[in-house]
């Protein structure tokens, strides 16, 4: 048995009987990671793969860590808006990854099949849920989800909506691109801004937000570049 193997079965141990315990163990974790990140990197990433592997720890972390300024969110939730109200989003698929990481995700997929979830339901949304109900994961401050992309999203999220009594945004998305269903979301997302300033008492600052879309429509397109060049 290899060193994470026995602290996530500390992990899971303890998310049972003290998940606040849980919490901070798998924290201390975390911030031991974040540190070999740091200073001792995966040198068998490129440095834009260490520098992601960084961001997505930090961003685990003050989810964990201060709930009070975190979204759950689902994959396909526009982080700009989030982020531009001062909070920190964390999908399902994120936060799932790094459990089934840590591999304590056995203990969680357990307590979503006793709460009567199918084993069929996507994987990602059983380790999360779990993880929610069991308590190891504190409440946020708010939850935003979309229809997008499978329908565990309308499950898991109206789920947690109960359990944690949170305020929560849904976006619905049309099947079809139409210049209708585009004006639909448009807004909806106008919606979404005035539910973050609302829930948070923080005003969106145009200006940063701007520079936040253009900086990942600018990622994009390089993305799309890169997938260009790669082909060859």
């Amino acid at each position: 048995m290899d060193v994470i193997e026995k602290f996530g079965n500390r992990v899971s141990s303890q998310a049972l009987k003290d998940p606040e315990k849980a919490r901070r163990l798998l924290l201390a974790g975390y911030r031991l990671q974040e540190k070999k990140l740091q200073f001792l990197p995966d040198r068998g990433l490129p440095s834009s793969g260490q520098d992601v592997a960084r961001v997505v720890m930090k961003n685990i972390i003050q989810s964990l860590s201060e709930p009070e300024n975190a979204a759950m969110v689902s994959i396909f939730v526009p982080g700009e808006l989030v982020m531009a109200a001062g909070l920190t989003p964390y999908s399902v698929e994120a936060m799932s990854c790094f459990m089934a990481g840590t591999k304590c995700e056995q203990t969680f997929l357990r307590k979503t099949e006793e709460e009567g979830f199918p084993e069929t339901m996507c994987s990602y949304h059983r380790v999360f849920l779990g993880a929610a109900l069991t308590g190891i994961l504190p409440k946020p401050n708010c939850m935003i989800y979309t229809n997008l992309a499978c329908d565990a999203n309308l499950l898991t999220f109206q789920r947690l909506a109960e359990f944690f009594h949170v305020p929560v945004f849904s976006i619905d998305v049309p099947s079809g691109q139409t210049s209708e269903n585009v004006a639909y979301v448009a807004a909806q997302l106008r919606a979404l801004r005035g539910f973050l300033e609302q829930t948070t008492g923080h005003q969106i600052d145009e200006d940063k937000l701007v520079q936040r879309v253009k900086r990942g429509y600018k990622t994009l397109q390089q993305f799309d570049a890169f997938q260009s060049a790669r082909a060859d």
